[in-house]
């Protein structure tokens, strides 16, 4: 968690002025682990004593750590994510709001939905922390989302609110112009990222990645041995270095028997120890990362332990455990922001569809639209809509079994329903017919 807590020596001033001279020469930046850092710019270099920095850019060149952010940031990006308008228990999509056009279609000139929630995660997973300004018109209504990276923010609480200094954009702005989703905060009001969390894992990882590297880079690792029982002399030595390289070398010659002379004898070394235990630790890591960002082995193409019956329930999982956080995230932030409080029968929100990443397989949509239509939850245009077809004629009626009534009512009553519902027939329309004897 970083925050800076300002000196209050400078009240005489603006509010502005007091923010922006407190933070030049009296600021104070603390860590949760003790350590101090003036500026998110200083997530640079979170550790010396790996022989590779950790940093955002060298923990995003680790295979796992990349794929899986990866998967995060594009999940998040593709997901519907649209304005809501509830009005007497009644709730539509909105889509004449000018919000929905932003969140929908573009948020920014220079980008589309699409990249901006793709670059707000990889802010949020890489920093801890993602933030945007909200910039309005003249009547308050938001016009654009200006993604800001984040080693050009420097956040500021000043009497219990938050403030946003972008000395690039020659600005401190207050929390309420800004959109701010902390990853994983301890605070409620600066977030941490899994690299931060983790730096000890992502520095070992790196150093044995670095390590094996300049390992294979300097050629030392060899397939075999000439030994012999008596020292050679300078012109067998050279003869023999000269017509092994060129007789048995690269993969033209590989299987050739070996002819060798002055009692020499040829030792094949296998994988060493050291060797397997280094594809051990790869694989290890692999599963270390991934628990990290809690993204299942099958979406980085780590097949190893899953099977067709799993990998269904894992998505699943992954939704629920992994996807649906941070959307309660994102949700919550912009809705605190865009909408507020909001009283009387009208209320809007901001809201991400997930029916798409848990629709399953055919049949067993199928089967769970069946009984949903059965018992009058679903008509057959709300199932139409959810697989994107057209709605039908007649296709908005809810009906239900004739052989369900209400608990609560009394014998006579039921005898009474039952004369009801055997005269009387919805038909193909929706319309009651009659039926007379």
């Amino acid at each position: 968690m970083t925050f800076t807590v300002m000196s209050l020596a400078d009240r005489l001033g603006s509010l502005w002025n007091s923010l922006l001279t407190t933070f030049t020469h009296r600021t104070i930046s603390t860590t949760a682990d003790g350590s101090f850092f003036r500026t998110l710019s200083d997530l640079a270099n979170l550790s010396d004593k790996y022989t590779v920095p950790v940093s955002p850019q060298t923990v995003s060149s680790i295979a796992t750590a990349g794929a899986c952010m990866k998967v995060l940031a594009e999940t998040i990006a593709m997901l519907p994510f649209g304005v809501y308008r509830e009005e007497n228990g009644i709730i539509k999509e909105d889509f004449t709001d000018p919000v929905y056009q932003l969140l929908h279609n573009q948020p920014h000139p220079n980008y589309s939905s699409f990249s901006f929630r793709e670059g707000m995660m990889y802010n949020m997973l890489q920093s801890g922390n993602a933030v945007a300004i909200i910039n309005q018109d003249r009547l308050g209504i938001p016009t654009s989302f200006q993604v800001v990276p984040y080693d050009q923010v420097t956040p500021i609480l000043y009497e219990g609110r938050m403030y946003y200094d972008i000395p690039k954009l020659g600005k401190t702005i207050s929390q309420d112009y800004v959109i701010h989703i902390p990853y994983n905060s301890h605070n409620s009001l600066w977030g941490i990222s899994p690299i931060q969390q983790y730096r000890e894992l992502f520095g070992e990882v790196l150093s044995v990645i670095k390590y094996n590297f300049e390992f294979y880079k300097n050629g030392v690792r060899t397939s075999g041995v000439l030994s012999a029982d008596k020292a050679l002399s300078q012109d067998v030595f050279d003869r023999l270095r000269e017509s092994f390289g060129k007789e048995y070398a690269g993969a033209r010659n590989s299987g050739k028997p070996i002819l060798l002379e002055e009692g020499l004898k040829y030792n094949p070394i296998t994988v060493s120890q050291s060797d397997a235990q280094y594809m051990e630790n790869r694989k290890f890591s692999k599963q270390e990362i991934s628990s990290i960002y809690r993204v299942p082995l099958h979406l980085i193409n780590s097949l190893e332990r899953s099977t067709d019956n799993n990998i269904e329930h894992q998505g699943i999982d992954f939704v629920t455990h992994t996807i649906l956080p941070i959307v309660k995230r994102w949700e919550q932030e912009f809705n605190r922001k865009l909408f507020g409080n909001q009283s009387g029968p009208v209320r809007k929100y901001v809201r991400f569809n997930l029916d798409g990443l848990l629709r399953g397989d055919f049949m067993s949509r199928t089967e769970g639209y069946s009984k949903l239509f059965m018992i009058g939850v679903l008509s057959q245009n709300d199932i139409r809509r959810l697989e994107n077809m057209n709605p039908i004629t007649g296709g908005d009626v809810y009906y239900r079994p004739l052989n369900m009534i209400d608990s609560s009512i009394t014998p006579k009553e039921e005898q009474a329903l039952r004369f009801l519902t055997q005269t009387t027939q919805p038909s193909h329309n929706g319309h009651t017919k009659e039926y007379h004897s």
